[in-house]
Parts: structure tokens; sequence; C-alpha cells
């Protein structure tokens, strides 16, 4: 019998610690999902997000 267990790294607190470790983990192939939780929305570049909704930009542009 397989253990289907899924891991997931959650890092909670999105300020430049939490964001760069969350960049640092993408950019290394990490093998898990990260999900990073952060109350404020201080990183949300919210211009482009009309365009993302719309299906004119991926979520790799924005």
């Amino acid at each position: 019998m397989m253990n289907n267990t899924i891991y997931q790294t959650v890092i909670v607190g999105g300020g430049f610690a939490g964001l760069f470790t969350a960049l640092h983990l993408s950019h290394q192939h990490y093998p898990r999902s990260v999900i990073l939780i952060e109350k404020e929305d201080r990183f949300c570049f919210k211009p482009l997000l009309y365009e993302y909704f719309s299906g004119e930009m991926g979520a790799e542009e924005v």
C-alpha cells in the first residue's frame, strides 16, 4: 500500500523574509507546493488584475 500523503510548505507572514523565502523555493524547483499567508495586501500589484481576470495576460505575466 502506497502512502499518498501530500506535504505542503506554509509560510506565515508575507514580509520580506516570507516573500523572499517563497521566491527562493520556487526558483530552486522545490518539490512541494508553497502557500504564503499574509493578511495585508502589500505585495499585491493591483493595476494588472483586470488584465489577468479578463484573460489578456497569464499569471506568469502579472
